[in-house]
């Protein structure tokens, strides 16, 4: 009798399994599969045009700004901008620095990188975001993996940065002759945005290492209408050296 009930307990058992197992794969791909998400992934927008907001939601550039004229547009920018991470300077509601920069340097053939310095009570901090693509020559490729470092400025790297900002020609507006001066299909742009007594401004020359006027003025421009770039390279050189990328000088264009 005890063997009886102990078989029958068994096949009782074996029964509940049988029914609670789930059905068997038939090796297919669902229906809807999961989309994979990672750090690594840029984020899209749904329409070609639409500037994409910063991590926060705010956007980046003031509404009806338009694509500047250079090879690399204000939607590009947003992109780049939003994998860095880097928050928006036009747009930080009611808790913003008093002053903060940003230097994005956007190559044809090499990292894209930002330097970001901002003033606290307790100093001035910086960050540096980049992001490592394919190391390709030909055929650059975005996304890439996010690389960041945020640490404070000593007193010797305020005292560089205070000067090359107090000579750089950052508050003045974009005129229509900077606006259009030529640009490139190969070379960098080089973008910087400020926010300094109240006032948020974004500038952006095409090749500013290499920017020569006096090749211009044979081409109808009227440089005089052209701030002191040599001031803006400088202000960027010396993000750029705060930063402690290390760029190599063949990388610098």
């Amino acid at each position: 009798m005890t063997r009886l009930i102990a078989l029958f307990f068994t096949a009782c058992v074996a029964l509940i399994l049988i029914a609670c197992a789930p059905p068997a794969s038939t090796d297919q791909p669902p229906k809807h599969p999961p989309k994979e998400t990672t750090s690594e992934s840029a984020p899209q927008s749904d329409d070609g045009d639409k500037l994409l907001p910063d991590p926060s939601g705010r956007p980046y550039f003031p509404k009806g700004s338009g694509n500047d004229p250079t090879e690399w547009s204000d939607q590009t920018k947003t992109e780049v901008l939003a994998r860095m991470k880097e928050p928006s300077l036009f747009d930080q509601g009611d808790k913003r620095p008093e002053l903060e920069v940003r230097f994005l340097w956007l190559r044809s053939f090499d990292d894209p990188i930002s330097v970001r310095v901002w003033s606290t009570p307790e100093g001035h901090f910086i960050r540096t975001a980049r992001i490592r693509i394919k190391k390709n020559k030909e055929e650059p490729s975005l996304p890439g993996t996010l690389v960041e470092t945020t640490r404070v400025l000593d007193a010797a790297e305020t005292k560089a940065f205070t000067a090359a900002l107090t000579k750089a020609a950052l508050a003045a507006p974009m005129n229509e002759t900077e606006k259009n001066l030529p640009g490139g299909l190969d070379g960098a742009d080089w973008f910087f945005e400020s926010y300094m007594e109240k006032t948020y401004q974004k500038l952006n020359f095409w090749g500013l290492n290499s920017l020569d006027l006096t090749n211009y003025g044979d081409y109808g421009v009227d440089t005089s209408k052209v701030r002191d770039t040599s001031s803006l390279l400088k202000f960027a050189l010396t993000l750029l050296e705060l930063s402690k990328l290390n760029i190599p000088k063949e990388d610098i264009y």
